[in-house]
């Protein structure tokens, strides 16, 4: 998987946790937002592309590099 559409798992309550593939390259805009469960540290490669509020009301850590 390289690309997650925005608003794909938008209000997914029961998204726990989120381990992406390195090769990951785009994550639309708001595309985890709201996922509440969400919580851990997400990964991310300097290459992705990162929407607008793609985890906006998430309590995760979005660690870039």
């Amino acid at each position: 998987m390289t690309h997650i559409e925005a608003f794909a798992f938008t209000d997914c309550n029961q998204l726990a946790n989120l381990t992406l593939p390195r090769q990951a390259t785009f994550i639309g805009e708001r595309a985890f937002a709201y996922c509440e469960s969400l919580t851990e540290e997400i990964r991310l490669n300097r290459e992705t592309h990162l929407g607008s509020e793609a985890f906006h009301g998430c309590e995760c850590e979005v660690i870039v590099g």
